[in-house]
């Protein structure tokens, strides 16, 4: 690999060790960016090969907060929990990853593996057609794609950014840019790849040596999921509505809705949701079942904010002095 690490680093234990727990572990990526909706893979096929290898492999669930990772059950869950160098670290004491071509993939090719273990670290990634695989294949990798197999990608790859328009000004929500062949929610190059495909390659590699099974269990998810009906509401005062902002996620098995709020909303910018002075609330529509609903509310050093309420079909739970907690149904 091309990128290495400290000494320290490499004598350290794995970055939030006390949730991994210890012992062979792959990572898993499964989702990805909404500029590339057409890398995306069905959440609920990640989720039969998590199942299939449930007490042979831990699969450490990684991703940023801001893109699309479905959470996954049986995993340990890290998403929106490390930093890129705490990754880089991650994937140096990983088995193996499974993802589409995304960071993961490039960061299991050029990061050294440890001493003792193949030169080369076994990864799977789900590729379809986009992509030339003389473009972005690595040795070693199991590079699972389409290319040659349909009139979209004949040539070498579609290049194409997206499954549908996301509504968000860019470019490539733009025809040309759009995957042409659709199969429900995804492009038809990535609904070709199936469950057992996924499941083969990491079979292979196991079957070969060139990593090893664990049967250390998963550790309990740090929320439990509840349920509930009706909006969320926050008290704000003036001054606290100054700094309130709000971000709101929402994920189902078919995909996810984002609604990133970034700029300050008072009860005078409302950005048109609802709001009865000093009350600003926020209104999401979903889809799919299960719904998993994050809420951030940034309220640090304003111990007055309070939230007591529910959201979307989620209860919540009592905020204050800046805790972030997490909602999530069924």
């Amino acid at each position: 690999g091309d990128i290495h690490l400290s000494d320290e680093e490499r004598n350290s234990p794995p970055p939030h060790n006390e949730i991994v727990g210890g012992g062979p572990f792959w990572l898993l990526a499964a989702g990805g960016k909404f500029d590339f909706t057409i890398k995306w893979w069905d959440s609920a096929r990640y989720q039969a090969v998590v199942d299939h290898f449930a007490g042979r492999l831990r699969f450490v669930q990684i991703g940023a907060a801001e893109h699309h990772h479905p959470p996954l059950r049986g995993v340990v869950d890290l998403r929106g929990k490390t930093t890129l160098r705490e990754l880089v670290r991650l994937v140096y004491h990983s088995q193996g990853a499974v993802c589409p071509v995304t960071l993961l993939m490039h960061l299991s090719a050029a990061v050294e593996t440890p001493p003792g273990r193949p030169p080369l670290r076994p990864c799977v990634v789900i590729a379809g057609g986009r992509e030339p695989v003389h473009w972005e294949a690595y040795p070693a990798h199991q590079f699972l794609h389409t290319v040659g197999m349909l009139d979209c990608c004949a040539e070498g790859g579609c290049w194409r950014s997206r499954v549908a328009p996301q509504g968000d000004g860019s470019m490539k929500d733009l025809e040309d840019t759009l995957c042409r062949r659709v199969v429900g929610t995804l492009p038809r190059c990535m609904d070709m790849i199936t469950v057992n495909d996924v499941i083969e390659a990491i079979e292979g590699y196991l079957s070969g040596g060139m990593c090893e099974e664990t049967a250390a269990p998963v550790p309990e998810p740090m929320h439990e999921p509840i349920a509930s009906a009706s909006p969320v509401t926050a008290p704000i005062d003036d001054d606290l509505a100054d700094k309130a902002k709000f971000r709101i996620l929402i994920s189902s098995g078919e995909g996810r809705t984002t609604l990133n709020l970034s700029k300050l909303i008072t009860p005078s910018r409302q950005t048109r949701l609802f709001t009865e002075p000093p009350m600003v609330g926020l209104v999401v529509g979903t889809f799919g079942s299960p719904a998993y609903v994050h809420l951030h509310l940034d309220v640090s050093g304003h111990p007055k904010c309070t939230t007591d309420g529910h959201f979307g079909g989620v209860q919540s739970a009592p905020l204050s002095g800046g805790k972030e907690p997490v909602f999530c149904r069924r």
